[in-house]
């Protein structure tokens, strides 16, 4: 025979009340379309009894953690599938339940949020903002330490979904009013917006509040709060000051202060780690100072080879500048002191061709210096360049330790 069972306490004892089928055993209300699912064949010794009482021992028998297993399997069900109505309703009856569940004091108010009207956005917000506190606190008083972090994760994505949806919300419906009753509704728009984003604010505020001596936690809070200043800036640079200058510097400095408490915690607690770090640094430094003296050893000795100057050299250097005053002199003649150009000419001839034969000895001689010295230049060059890159590479740690003190050794860690 077909029976309705009832997901909740398994009883057979529906009754339609007003449009729909109430156990009851437990309470828990299907509409029609829910009441056919319920449909199910068992035999005559597999049926529960009918009377309220036999109801209840059967909801006693099978205790109340079964009840609480299917009411979350609902729940969790509807969150799947975006089912908000479903969703709040089924966690509601958790919370009933369950009164210390975190999960249920969430989603409760989130998915009844979820399913505001324009109107109603403030208020959704203001609900959302309201509950984070209670939330958190069974979070952390209830939890172990790996559980707390993906719960308050979890609360952080979820409160992340919601703002951007009501912000959206009220930016959409400002933009399609009218331009001569906009002004109207400004107020009322940016006040939807600024409860929107006091939900991001509220979550920072209340991380702050538990986990100020665990860093890890309260960079997810601290991390909320630059987020909101983020958009709050955004959206006043769109024209609509949602938030003023002194609110949100007043969240600058909380997240300083947040960051500079969580750091110096993360230090109190690894100070093993700090020291190897600061020694490291210490180390790297001086080698770094004496890799940077050691390459200006080295190209020191390159300078030395380089300048060294032959006697052709200067030789030629000292006629070079014979040719060149003697050329001046030859342009200064006047027309009428012919023999003297023509006799300071067939000088300046004589000359170019020492010059030219200066310049082939000079040239000889420098080519055979720089052969015999091909392999120390290289040698050293080849050294410099070795050097430059173990500077380079030591220089890019020190800055990566000192990130990692300042930060805490979060990004590290």
């Amino acid at each position: 025979m077909k029976k309705m069972i009832c997901e909740m306490c398994e009883g057979t004892d529906l009754i339609k009340e007003e449009g729909v089928f109430v156990c009851q055993g437990c309470g828990t209300k299907y509409s029609v379309e829910e009441a056919k699912k319920l449909m199910k064949d068992v035999s005559d010794t597999e049926v529960k009894t009918v009377s309220t009482n036999e109801n209840v021992q059967s909801k006693e028998e099978n205790s109340d953690n079964k009840k609480l297993d299917n009411l979350y399997e609902l729940a969790r069900r509807a969150k799947k599938d975006n089912n908000s109505a479903n969703a709040a309703k089924y966690y509601q009856m958790i919370l009933l339940e369950d009164p210390s569940s975190w999960e249920a004091n969430f989603y409760t108010v989130y998915y009844q949020a979820m399913q505001c009207t324009i109107g109603g956005i403030a208020q959704a917000a203001i609900s959302v903002q309201n509950c984070l506190g209670d939330v958190i606190k069974l979070i952390h008083d209830n939890l172990d330490s790996n559980k707390q972090i993906i719960a308050v994760g979890e609360v952080a994505l979820r409160i992340k979904i919601i703002c951007g949806m009501l912000r959206d919300g009220a930016v959409n419906h400002f933009a399609g009013v009218g331009d001569m009753v906009k002004y109207k509704f400004q107020d009322e728009c940016m006040n939807r917006i600024r409860c929107a984003y006091g939900i991001l604010f509220t979550f920072g505020d209340v991380m702050a509040i538990h986990y100020a001596d665990d860093p890890e936690m309260l960079t997810l809070g601290t991390s909320m709060w630059e987020n909101a200043i983020k958009e709050a800036e955004e959206i006043n640079g769109a024209g609509l000051t949602v938030f003023g200058k002194s609110f949100l510097d007043g969240y600058r400095k909380k997240v300083k202060d947040a960051k500079t408490a969580s750091v110096n915690a993360y230090w109190e607690k690894h100070k093993e780690e700090k020291e190897q770090l600061e020694k490291e640094k210490e180390d790297l430094t001086k080698t770094v100072r004496e890799q940077e003296k050691e390459i200006a050893d080295c190209e020191s000795k390159l300078s030395d080879i380089e300048n060294v100057e032959f006697d052709s050299e200067k030789e030629l250097k000292e006629l070079t500048s014979k040719r060149i005053k003697l050329t001046k002199d030859i342009q200064n003649l006047g027309l009428f002191k012919k023999k003297e150009k023509m006799a300071l000419e067939e000088h300046l001839e004589e000359l170019k061709k020492t010059i030219d034969n200066k310049s082939q000895i000079a040239n000889a001689e420098r080519e055979k210096y720089n052969a015999s010295n091909k392999e120390k230049v290289d040698g050293l060059n080849d050294k410099i360049k070795e050097l430059k890159s173990e500077v380079k590479k030591s220089t890019k740690r020190i800055r990566e330790i000192k990130k990692c003190i300042a930060e805490g050794g979060l990004k590290n860690d």
